[in-house]
């Protein structure tokens, strides 16, 4: 047991009654009572040390966020706009709009208080967004890897064919062989979102408001991003995407979707490529599910719906996305992909950059160049920078099957 004291090192008091007990002893002295005293003073500190080293069973009350995820940062892109328009502080605009909030008030006092609110808030709350705007993304729940891209380019390197392994007879020697290495390159590519918001939503302190400026921004991002992933060009300014890479594995028939089939078709040719199978995983849209949830065996019993229930397909975790479109051709047509998705990688150069105007002019849907003074309406651009790439083309398969 030992006692912190405040003016002096702390104290084993086991050894201190034990160097009274030795001193008392050795100076002869005679204490009535004094081994009864000293065995009960052990004993109770024999008990405390006990107790202390029982586990705290006090129950703890958990603190929760009542703010939904992006709603903060929602929030501070409002007061900005507002704060530049009125001529205040954003700390003032924060304060008459959501002063009832005290809780959200005194986090970001607290935040700003280390130096420039703007930018120390900013980036503290731009992790509300981020991680938002990627678990929605098929590609990345299904584990592709994010990799940071200071500099705009990265280069991934990868060996396309290794040394090779010999026996020899006596006296004979091995012939040469050497790995072959490859790589791939990531150079930066800019995302950008532009969206329009009504001044009176951005005035209003409603949460739905919060969560409309919030949504309007991360989810068409999230669109752009994950259809690139599947389908982008690999243009100058476009990264390249799954069904544009060289070495996919590419099949195309004119039979309806058959989940047997889409293991020999899909799944067997990656093997045989050797990939290691980290993170494999599926990506179809509800008309091949429906088809494959209600594939049956001649005695009518279901053949896949069990596993689809369960968020698997062949064994392997599927993602079902509207960004794979049915045709409207013969048969209707669709995509369905298969692939080790840690051999897609995404380098980022800028998470998100988010900039507001309410006197920049923008082009509607239909062509019509309107001024956002002129309709009291304020510009919000989101920015992103970033590249998309495969490792290994032999990771994927792709097959185009009919769904009628």
């Amino acid at each position: 047991m030992t006692v912190e004291n405040k003016d002096t090192q702390p104290v084993d008091v086991k050894s201190l009654l034990q160097n009274i007990e030795k001193g008392v002893k050795e100076s002869g002295a005679k204490i009535e009572g004094f081994s009864k005293d000293m065995t009960e003073i052990k004993a109770r500190v024999d008990d405390m040390e006990a107790k202390a080293q029982r586990p705290d069973t006090t129950p703890r009350i958990e603190v929760k966020d009542n703010h939904f995820p992006g709603q903060k940062q929602a929030r501070l892109w409002k007061a900005d706009i507002v704060a530049e328009r009125e001529k205040k502080s954003r700390m003032e605009v924060l304060e008459n709009m959501y002063g009832r909030d005290t809780d959200f008030i005194k986090e970001v006092k607290a935040m700003s208080a280390g130096g420039n609110a703007g930018i120390n808030i900013d980036e503290q709350y731009f992790t509300e967004i981020i991680p938002l705007l990627y678990n929605t993304l098929s590609v990345i729940t299904l584990g592709a890897r994010r990799v940071p891209m200071p500099k705009g380019n990265l280069n991934v390197r990868k060996m396309i064919s290794g040394t090779t392994a010999q026996y020899i007879g006596e006296g004979e020697a091995p012939k040469a062989s050497k790995a072959v290495f490859a790589g791939l390159r990531l150079s930066s590519k800019k995302l950008s979102v532009k969206t329009i918001f009504s001044n009176d939503l951005l005035r209003s302190d409603n949460p739905t408001a919060d969560q409309m400026v919030r949504d309007d921004l991360v989810e068409q991002m999230q669109l752009a991003m994950d259809y690139t992933a599947l389908y982008g060009k690999g243009t100058q300014y476009t990264p390249r995407g799954i069904a544009n890479t060289a070495g996919v594995n590419k099949v195309n028939k004119s039979t309806i979707v058959d989940g047997d089939n889409l293991y020999v078709d899909l799944i067997k040719p990656i093997k045989k490529a050797n990939i290691k199978m980290r993170k494999p995983g599926w990506i179809f849209n509800p008309d091949v599910y429906a088809l494959l949830y209600n594939e049956a065996f001649t005695n009518g019993n279901w053949k896949y719906r069990d596993q689809l229930l369960a968020g698997k397909f062949h064994g392997f975790p599927f993602i079902e996305t509207n960004q794979i479109e049915t045709g409207t051709g013969t048969g209707s047509p669709t995509d369905i992909f298969f692939g080790d998705f840690d051999k897609l990688f995404i380098g980022e150069q800028v998470s998100l950059e988010v900039k507001t105007s309410e006197e920049a002019s923008y082009t509607d849907e239909n062509g019509v160049t309107r001024s956002a003074f002129d309709n009291d309406e304020t510009v919000v651009k989101g920015l992103m920078e970033h590249d998309m790439g495969l490792a290994y083309g032999a990771a994927f398969s792709i097959g185009n099957y009919h769904t009628v």
